[in-house]
């Protein structure tokens, strides 16, 4: 009889930031939570919509967490992990596979992103399939933001988003209303 259970590891990664979550199946990785879930949490994820079964593998993401770590210290790393998107629609996938073609340090709008994906028009789109990312950092959806220069979304919040930013190098602008109430409070 065959197995129909999907078996996924993860591991709770002691980071400089704290405690994350890592779920990886025979595939690649695929889910990274840049705070620590409870497996509850994983198992309502739209992505383990399946029967599955999982494992506690630390050992078996070390190599994987020594990367993270150096790269949360400010080291340039560049992740080449095996991802898997399986249960991703094909816009998504586009969305996410072009995502990580932007270089370390840098970033493009959503707009930008979403004319090279063949969709001019659908930038708001592009940001809804960022904002369901589940690999953060590895498909870096950080390096999105707006064509005016401000944050944009991160499902981990824009302070987190401005701290990847900040660890890559990259310095944005800040957007107008940021600027006035800063004025306003100052």
């Amino acid at each position: 009889m065959v197995n129909l259970r999907l078996k996924i590891r993860y591991s709770l990664l002691d980071t400089p930031w704290g405690e994350m979550f890592v779920a990886a199946t025979e595939r690649g990785f695929c889910y990274l939570s840049l705070r620590r879930v409870e497996i509850d949490d994983l198992l309502l994820s739209p992505l383990f919509r399946k029967k599955v079964d999982l494992e506690r593998d630390d050992g078996g993401f070390a190599e994987f967490n020594g990367k993270l770590k150096d790269y949360l210290e400010g080291k340039k790393v560049f992740f080449s992990e095996p991802l898997d998107l399986r249960g991703a629609t094909p816009f998504q996938r586009a969305v996410w596979e072009r995502t990580g073609t932007i270089p370390y340090g840098e970033v493009r709008s959503y707009d930008w992103l979403a004319k090279r994906i063949g969709h001019p028009q659908a930038a708001r789109a592009v940001g809804r399939s960022l904002a369901l990312n589940p690999l953060p950092i590895l498909i870096p959806c950080h390096r999105v933001v707006r064509k005016n220069g401000g944050l944009g979304g991160f499902s981990g919040g824009s302070g987190l988003k401005r701290r990847l930013l900040e660890v890559e190098g990259v310095q944005l602008r800040l957007k107008l209303d940021e600027v006035q109430l800063r004025q306003q409070q100052g």
